[in-house]
């Protein structure tokens, strides 16, 4: 994302060189940064495709479970960006009317998710 805003500022603005420079240092910085916190949550399904790529039987198989795995992971947070960029205003709007309601709703999903592997691990 990065790069992309420094290829507009680029075009926009070709003596920006410096400018160039920062956002696209800018863009690894918070890459990493992202992938970093996202780490948590997203290590152990990586780590399941991995697996289930490795068992696949054939290397085209295990490959197009990999890529499938990248393009999901890219789609969702391109969406996400370009939604956030594109309508700022009437997202950031309808997120502060539901913010009141975000923490009853997890802890409600969270009970679920709870009770779902208590009945499913009982004896």
């Amino acid at each position: 994302m990065g790069v992309v805003v420094a290829v507009v500022v680029a075009l926009d603005d070709p003596d920006g060189g410096e400018l160039v420079d920062a956002l696209l240092v800018l863009g690894v910085v918070v890459g990493l940064a992202y992938g970093l916190a996202s780490l948590s949550c997203t290590l152990p399904v990586f780590l399941a495709v991995m697996g289930g790529s490795l068992a696949a039987g054939s290397f085209a198989s295990g490959a197009g479970q990999f890529v499938s795995y990248g393009l999901g992971m890219t789609s969702v947070l391109l969406v996400l960006t370009l939604a956030l960029a594109l309508f700022k205003g009437g997202v950031i709007s309808r997120v502060r009317g539901i913010v009141p309601y975000v923490q009853p709703i997890s802890a409600a999903l969270l009970v679920l998710a709870g009770a779902y592997i208590i009945f499913y691990w009982w004896p």
